[in-house]
């Protein structure tokens, strides 16, 4: 179950990472938590994870950290293919986990990482550098940037298969157009 806290990741140096939380109140309190020695070499980005906890992006490493809402270290997920993005689909409470991927994928992880993953299908479009993912709330749709095209594609499942619904962008500093997007939120 998710808090009514906002949790948001500052990461300086390469060892530590503060966690700054704050109320959701017309006017907003923050608190200061604690910093982590994490021994992460880069994290890159972060997504709730359905414990109340954070799943955290370690590309240089290769995985994904998960640590519980005290900040305490819960386990340690091998991603060979180097992990970017993240976000955790809960439209439907399944905790199915997305992680964009420096092969150029994005995987579907079963809640906890338990399995091997399936696959969005971006065609008849290309991922060359999928990078932040992001969930519509109440939509079920996954939107994805991708640095490398210079373009936002957007997916639903259909059948048990994540598909291309729509995407736009294309190279360049006019409307519509994009010089390498890198989050989205």
């Amino acid at each position: 179950m998710k808090s009514n806290l906002t949790k948001k990741i500052l990461a300086y140096g390469l060892r530590t990472v503060l966690i700054a939380s704050a109320a959701i109140a017309p006017a907003p309190n923050v608190t200061y938590v604690g910093a982590w020695n994490t021994n992460l070499n880069y994290p890159a980005r972060l997504a709730s994870a359905p414990d109340g906890g954070i799943y955290v992006t370690d590309p240089p490493s290769n995985q994904v950290i998960h640590y519980n809402s005290l900040g305490v270290w819960q386990h340690t997920y091998p991603i060979p293919e180097g992990p970017v993005g993240i976000a955790v689909h809960d439209d439907v409470d399944d905790g199915r986990v997305f992680v964009s991927r420096n092969d150029g994928k994005i995987g579907v992880y079963p809640a906890g990482f338990a399995g091997s993953p399936s696959f969005v299908n971006p065609a008849p479009r290309v991922l060359t550098g999928p990078n932040d993912l992001a969930f519509h709330p109440g939509a079920n749709e996954l939107y994805a940037v991708d640095a490398g095209g210079h373009q936002v594609l957007v997916f639903r499942e259909i059948s048990g298969i994540w598909t291309l619904n729509r995407a736009w962008g294309l190279e360049g500093s006019q409307a519509s157009e994009f010089e390498s997007p890198q989050a989205i939120a």
